[in-house]
């Protein structure tokens, strides 16, 4: 980026030109060069022979190419590595989509997925080991609860908040229940405890409408078996 800040710089101050000055003309704008450079108006007398002096500016080279070739090298690169353009800060001229920017992460993604793979059993072998030895015995003397233990890695499909919530919203829609699940709450961003107490909540919720609704068709029972006993004593008291 050296590069690009020298050129930036010269192109930014070009180069201009004076042909023809007097020497006091010279001399004085020798001496405010600055002021010179960053005026917006020259001006300037003629001669004793009636001329008057030339003004010429030499433009900078543009910094383009520079840019084309730090583009060019971001290209190869995401190329080589899945990492997209748009990540590397090159905009280009029409937006992607998040279907596009998707199929560009596609490669990373796959490649995170298969490191994911082949870390997850010796992290897990890990974890075991550091249960057995906080316990003081042997992973054949784990329970079959500390055996369970298993590394959680985040999908790279879905990296933001925002899309692992709208795949977790789209599975609940079509799986009755799922809502109420730890891997939905927790992957709605919850945290372990706000997952715990929802579904405690969730539970004595239920509770409730349960016991409400036996409660109803206790009472529904009681007044029909109340309404058959009436029935049943007039029409004793009429065969009587």
């Amino acid at each position: 980026m050296r590069h690009m800040a020298a050129s930036g710089a010269l192109y930014a101050t070009p180069k201009d030109v004076l042909l023809g000055l007097t020497d006091q003309q010279f001399k004085a704008m020798s001496e405010a060069k600055w002021s010179v450079m960053v005026g917006s108006l020259f001006m300037g007398t003629r001669d004793k022979n009636g001329q008057s002096p030339d003004y010429r500016r030499i433009q900078s080279a543009s910094p383009q190419p520079y840019i084309d070739s730090i583009q060019t090298y971001a290209k190869l690169f995401s190329g080589a590595t899945g990492v997209p353009l748009n990540s590397l800060g090159i905009v280009q001229d029409n937006p992607a989509s998040a279907e596009a920017i998707a199929a560009q992460r596609e490669d990373i993604c796959i490649a995170a997925e298969d490191c994911i793979e082949s870390n997850r059993e010796a992290m897990r072998n890990v974890a075991l080991m550091a249960v057995a030895v906080g316990n003081n015995t042997t992973l054949d003397g784990l329970t079959d609860e500390q055996l369970s233990v298993v590394p959680n890695f985040k999908n790279p499909m879905r990296p933001s908040l925002a899309a692992t919530a709208d795949a977790m919203v789209k599975v609940a829609s079509v799986m009755d229940g799922f809502a109420q699940t730890r891997e939905f709450l927790a992957n709605m961003g919850f945290t372990p405890t706000e997952v715990e107490s929802i579904r405690s909540q969730l539970r004595r919720s239920q509770a409730q409408g349960a016991a409400a609704a036996s409660a109803q068709a206790a009472l529904i029972q009681s007044r029909a078996q109340r309404e058959r006993q009436v029935t049943d004593g007039d029409i004793a008291g009429e065969a009587r």
